[in-house]
């Protein structure tokens, strides 16, 4: 797998307060930008957590939460 450089393509990993993170992804995904941009970089982590849970798991009918909580 290609190492990927991401820190050069997302302004978010220079973001310093929680406020300006959480606005920052509000934004990203209010204008679906958050999909294409994980395409444009070939992000593959959901595809590789689901080949990991197939090979591994016992259990091949799952339900997966994937939630932030803030408090």
């Amino acid at each position: 797998m290609n190492k990927k450089n991401v820190g050069n393509k997302l302004p978010i990993y220079k973001l310093k307060t929680p406020e300006e993170i959480l606005d920052y992804y509000r934004d990203w995904t209010a204008s679906n930008k958050y999909n294409q941009d994980m395409i444009d970089m070939n992000y593959t982590a959901p595809k590789e957590t689901v080949s990991a849970l197939v090979k591994y798991s016992p259990q091949k009918y799952l339900k997966i939460l994937d939630r932030i909580l803030y408090h």
